[in-house]
């Protein structure tokens, strides 16, 4: 074993010391899956969960895609480490990656 000095990065979390305590952060990240689903210009939504579903949902032709569906899922699954507030609504999408719907990818653009 070698030591390397104090951590600041570790598996996409990021750690800043302070003198009496560390702070945790994914934001760099939260920001790659944005990237990922290219939603870096989206506005952000107090409550991640969906409370009511549009009447009409728009096809989005990059998100439809199931491989990316799932990928996008397995990256919010390993963030809710940091915010247990989503995990409810990526349990929720977990539940569709066999075979995700419309609806499904419209809840997953919801997410992020």
């Amino acid at each position: 074993m070698k030591a390397l000095g104090l951590v600041h990065n570790f598996i996409g979390i990021n750690i800043i010391h302070y003198p009496s305590r560390y702070f945790l952060s994914q934001q760099g990240y939260a920001l790659s899956i944005l990237q990922q689903a290219n939603l870096t210009k989206c506005n952000p939504l107090s409550n991640p969960t969906f409370t009511k579903l549009p009447i009409d949902l728009s096809l989005d032709p990059l998100l439809s895609d199931p491989a990316l569906y799932r990928r996008l899922t397995g990256s919010l699954q390993y963030l809710t480490l940091m915010r247990p507030d989503i995990a409810y609504a990526v349990n929720l999408l977990s539940q569709h990656m066999h075979n995700p719907q419309q609806l499904d990818v419209y809840l997953l653009k919801h997410t992020l």
